[in-house]
């Protein structure tokens, strides 16, 4: 395209290609399918796809044939071979169609279900019905369905009209009268047709059921009539039969019932007719026979533990009663429950709370019939006879508690703990009684007194109409503990340095949790303090009021104190180890303190060094007049032990020097030297002695 303006010329080139595909359409008649039902099997159906192509230029071309066809990898849904677009549906469920051409693509859906089993008809499982006069016969419905199945339908159908010649009873039909008449069967909205015949084959005889009776004074019994036909078949004409007793004193007739009752002994005939035929049959009456038994009362209501009479009646066929209650066999059928005592005949006795059958067995001797009466037994849950503390009576000192337990005796033997169910009170108003106590219950379900001030009381248990009563008395209070209590100041109860001194006290502790000073005898309180064994030890002396101990010599001493007074008697013992003081690079051990010495050095001069002198545990404890190289070897090992690599217990080097560490070769090898007495100026070139030093 050019365009010109005054001389100025412009181009524009315009290029037209073919026309293309923009869009792809896919009719199908519907893309809701529902599949068929026969005989309860889905049945394949097909569907068909058209695609049309849509081009830029508005042409819409179909191209059924030359679309790329996709589905949805399914046993569901099926492609037909040589037939694009054509798909044989399998089974109920949602599956995708694709289709794609020219670079374009669409998708439809196609759900599927199965088809609904609908009723379509219904129909008699007979048609014709044929039936003689007193024949019944039972019909069915029978229902068709939309899937060509039948089956018979439930109670929800109905047959009409009744006629004169039939009657009709739910799905029985009996014939009464020869004739033909049309039947309808009707379910909901549906209704069939059917005609039936009743018919009269020849009546040939007629026949009582049963063919004789041999009856007791007082029993019943019923009949039935047959009507027999010329052609071999029978049918029940009961309801159309009169009939009548030929001595109606012995037996009577209820003609609606068809049922006979003797009233007398003898016999009679039981004469029925029917369309001019007559029979009879022998009704022989006997004397009145036991018929059955009565438990009564008819239920029984017992508590656990408690007794209630029955009797066991016995009714005679004549309406007769008798008790046999010692005669038959009864029990409880649950014996948990309940249970009738041996010899105890007419007595029930509950065991525990529920329910139960009291059963009644009898062999009649004249018939040998197993006769049975029963009545409900209801078991209701024991009563409480009476309470009991376990301790009626109790005394304690001011201070403690007492607990008590409640037993309740029930009704059924067993005895039970009710702490927690019981009522409690106190009577503190009586003459003698006052508040002498806390009452509270223990999670064991115990009571629990706590006392507070001296007297008695009684405490009052009530449950259920029941009481009991306890007495508890509270005393004053008792001495319970002593102890001996050292003053302060102290780092260590039990320590003690030799020189010093410890003061004591001796503290009372009682019931009531009261505590009083009994370190020197007054009032009520005698007070006997027993001082060291081994006076060397310590000394023990009376000091202001209190008792000092004085360290006098490294060792164990023990002191002890017994209070006695009215309010009971107590001791207590205290022991303290005294020690020797011990400072710079001295170590404890025992009661003694301890130093290595130098090389060569002698326990003197060790001792010296540290302004001590050297103390006997060196030549008793770690010298040769030790009794064992134990306390050598424990010494060095407790305090000394990153000096010494070995121990050898039997050195004998002879030199006096005791427990020592050798030092020379490169060694650190500790031994007890053992053939010399031990002194404390002894000493050895490359042994440093170990030395107790004071």
């Amino acid at each position: 395209i050019t365009a010109s303006y005054l001389g100025v010329t412009s181009s524009l080139l315009v290029r037209v290609t073919p026309p293309t595909v923009s869009q792809l359409l896919m009719l199908t008649q519907s893309l809701d399918v529902e599949l068929h039902l026969i005989r309860g099997q889905l049945q394949p159906q097909n569907i068909s796809f058209e695609v049309y192509a849509l081009k830029t230029d508005g042409q819409l071309l179909k191209v059924t044939d030359e679309v790329n066809w996709q589905i949805d990898e399914n046993e569901g849904m099926k492609s037909i071979i040589d037939e694009p677009g054509r798909y044989s549906i399998q089974t109920t469920g949602t599956w995708n169609v694709k289709v794609d051409f020219a670079g374009v693509e669409t998708v439809r859906t196609v759900h599927v279900a199965a088809e609904k089993k609908v009723l379509r008809s219904i129909r008699p499982s007979l048609n014709p019905l044929v039936l003689r006069i007193g024949q019944t016969l039972e019909l069915d419905a029978i229902g068709l369905y939309n899937d060509e199945t039948e089956s018979i339908l439930s109670q929800d159908w109905t047959l009409s009209p009744a006629s004169d010649l039939i009657a009709i009873s739910g799905k029985s039909i009996t014939g009464l009268k020869v004739g033909t008449t049309q039947l309808a069967l009707s379910s909901n909205d549906f209704q069939s047709n059917l005609v039936l015949y009743v018919q009269d084959p020849g009546l040939t005889s007629i026949s009582v059921i049963p063919g004789s009776f041999t009856l007791r004074q007082g029993e019943s019994a019923s009949f039935t009539v047959s009507a027999n036909y010329g052609d071999g078949s029978s049918a029940d004409i009961s309801s159309a039969i009169s009939a009548i007793t030929t001595n109606a004193g012995v037996v009577t007739l209820e003609s609606e019932t068809r049922r006979i009752q003797a009233i007398a002994q003898g016999s009679a005939n039981l004469r029925v007719s029917y369309r001019g035929l007559t029979t009879t049959a022998l009704v022989a009456v006997d004397s009145p026979v036991l018929s059955r038994l009565e438990v009564r009362p008819s239920a029984l209501s017992v508590v656990a533990g408690r007794t209630v009479p029955y009797q066991v009646i016995g009714i005679y066929s004549n309406g007769n009663e008798a008790d046999i209650t010692t005669l038959v066999s009864a029990q409880a059928l649950s014996t948990s429950r309940a249970e009738v005592p041996t010899g105890q005949a007419g007595q029930l006795v509950g065991k525990t709370a529920g329910s139960t059958i009291l059963s009644a067995t009898y062999v009649d001797p004249l018939t040998l019939r197993n006769l049975t009466g029963t009545a409900p037994v209801t078991i209701a849950p024991p009563e409480l006879l009476f309470l009991t503390f376990d301790n009626a009576s109790t005394s304690i000192p001011l201070g403690r508690t007492f607990d008590f337990g409640i037993q309740g005796s029930y009704s059924d033997g067993t005895q039970i703990d009710v702490g927690s169910l019981v009522q409690i009170t106190a009577d503190v108003s009586s003459a003698g009684m006052n508040y002498v106590g806390s009452i509270i219950r223990t999670g064991s379900n115990r009571i629990r007194v706590q006392s507070l001030a001296q007297g008695t009381m009684k405490i009052i248990a009530a449950l259920a109409g029941q009481s009991a009563v306890a007495t508890i008395t509270v005393t004053e209070k008792q001495l319970d503990v002593v102890q001996i209590k050292r003053q302060t100041p102290f780092s260590n109860p039990g320590f003690l340095l030799k020189g010093d001194s410890a003061d004591f006290t001796a503290i009372a502790t009682f019931s009531d949790n009261s505590t009083t000073d009994v370190t020197n005898t007054v009032g009520i309180y005698t007070v006997t303090w027993s001082p060291p064994a081994n006076a060397s030890v310590a000394s023990f002396v009376d000091s202001s009021g209190k008792k000092r101990m004085t360290g006098l010599s490294d060792g164990d001493a023990q002191i002890s104190v017994t209070v006695t007074s009215s309010q009971g008697t107590a001791s207590i013992s205290y022991g303290i180890g005294v020690y020797i003081p011990c400072s710079g690079t001295g170590q404890y051990y025992g009661y003694q303190c301890w130093f290595l010495g130098a090389s060569g050095a002698s326990c003197d001069s060790t001792c010296s060094g540290v302004t001590r002198a050297t103390h006997s545990a060196t030549l008793t404890d770690a010298g040769s007049q030790a009794s064992t190289s134990n306390q050598c070897s424990n010494i060095l090992g407790s305090l000394f032990r990153s000096s010494m690599n070995s121990f050898n217990s039997a050195a004998t080097a002879a030199q006096g020097i005791g427990c020592s560490i050798f030092t020379g070769s490169g060694l650190n090898l500790g031994l007890r030297e053992v053939s010399n007495p031990t002194t404390g100026s002894a000493s050895l070139a490359n042994f440093r002695r170990v030395c107790s030093c004071e």
